[in-house]
């Protein structure tokens, strides 16, 4: 199997039927090997291994192709078909073996655009041709829901990576937050209004915005998926959450990444990725001193409750 599993870490373009070969050859030589040599000890089992191997090649063994039932062989091999998902401006969501063949699933590169019954059934025989074979293959195409994955206010920005909080007002407990990533070719940044298109380093913390992530999600809190598209419905103020005097910084002795400011009597901790802007320049938290006016963003939801956390601190 060791020649499948080389062919499928190749440098992307998939050449399946010469790895199945080899890895059809190279499993039937091992085992029938490994028969002959422990029916005959020694030398003579090493010459009777040779021979089965040399009748194995005279027999053919390299036209030799998966079976039909190897349904998890052809399921890996469908996420690394990167010429077929190019030829159709696909993207592969996930594919997976069930007891009755493989289903796969994608989306167009334009995540709002469906395919046709004709480009499924095109799909499906190019994938025939890149196994050489046909196998039971349920193909299904996601498509990008009308309606937002959040709508509310962007709280977090950490390089390519943008917190949205959802603030509708039937969420219900906890808001819904999510990290999205933007640093992939198929994320669309646009104004909501204008429909031009804009880009990341345009985004600011406290833009309203409406936001589509990927089919997959990681359910930690924040959550964390791709961004897809994003639209801006309504710039920030530049005014913040809060407005007050900056009294203390602390940051953790054992983890310096653990940081709290104090503001008018209260403390509150900093997010991981908080920034900190002087005047339009983004800077550092040492460059904060006591008694500067400060205006505050928060992140929007909370880890320990009654304790909200900063995203942003600007010096007036």
């Amino acid at each position: 199997m060791g020649g499948i599993q080389e062919g499928l870490r190749g440098s992307g373009k998939l050449r399946v039927r010469t790895a199945a070969l080899r890895g059809a050859c190279v499993w039937h030589g091992q085992a029938m090997a490994w028969h002959g040599s422990s029916l005959l000890r020694g030398s003579r089992g090493r010459t009777a291994a040779l021979l089965i191997l040399f009748v194995l090649l005279l027999a053919g063994c390299g036209k030799r192709v998966p079976a039909a039932s190897d349904l998890a062989f052809y399921a890996n091999g469908l996420v690394r078909m990167d010429d077929v998902m190019d030829r159709f401006e696909l993207r592969t969501i996930r594919s997976g073996a069930t007891s009755e063949g493989v289903e796969w699933t994608v989306r167009k590169r334009n995540p709002f655009e469906s395919a046709s019954d004709r480009e499924i059934a095109d799909l499906k025989q190019a994938v025939y041709a890149e196994f050489g074979r046909t196998f039971p293959l349920d193909i299904r195409v996601w498509t990008l829901p009308q309606t937002p994955t959040l709508d509310g206010k962007i709280t977090g920005l950490d390089a390519d990576k943008i917190l949205v909080v959802d603030t509708r007002e039937d969420n219900g407990g906890e808001p819904r937050a999510m990290w999205l990533g933007a640093g992939h070719e198929d994320a669309v940044i646009a104004d909501g209004v204008t429909g031009e298109l804009i880009s990341a380093a345009q985004l600011r913390i406290g833009d309203r915005v409406r936001a589509w992530s990927d089919f997959n999600v990681l359910t930690s809190y924040p959550e964390q998926s791709n961004l897809l598209r994003l639209e801006v419905m309504d710039r920030d103020p530049d005014q913040g959450d809060l407005a007050g005097t900056l009294e203390k910084i602390e940051i953790g002795a054992d983890d310096p990444t653990e940081r709290e400011v104090q503001i008018d009597g209260v403390r509150y901790p900093l997010l991981r990725s908080a920034r900190i802007v002087f005047g339009g320049r983004e800077g550092r938290l040492d460059e904060l001193k006591a008694g500067e006016r400060v205006r505050v963003w928060f992140a929007g939801y909370e880890v320990i409750p009654g304790r909200k956390m900063v995203s942003q601190i600007a010096v007036d």
